[in-house]
């Protein structure tokens, strides 16, 4: 797990990982949660919205730092 082995490296308790996936006190061990890629829209299947709700939902559940990738990635040019 992450967790334990930045537990045994010097200085690991400075380094951020991110998780997309959880399971049962995630969140006490978890430093950042990641929403993963969405569409370049404002829909709430996978766009700005979905990502809103997943982070606000992430929150309610205890993990307090959250990113997501609105843009960028799958822009169409």
């Amino acid at each position: 797990m992450c967790k334990d082995a930045l537990d045994e490296v010097e200085g690991g308790d400075e380094i951020v990982w991110f998780m997309r996936a959880g399971m049962n006190n995630s969140n006490e061990i978890t430093r950042l949660v990641w929403m993963g890629d969405q569409n370049l829209t404002y829909d709430r299947y996978d766009g700005l919205q979905s990502a809103m709700i997943g982070l606000l939902n992430a929150n309610i559940s205890g993990f307090t730092v959250g990113h997501s990738d609105i843009g960028g990635y799958t822009a169409n040019s």
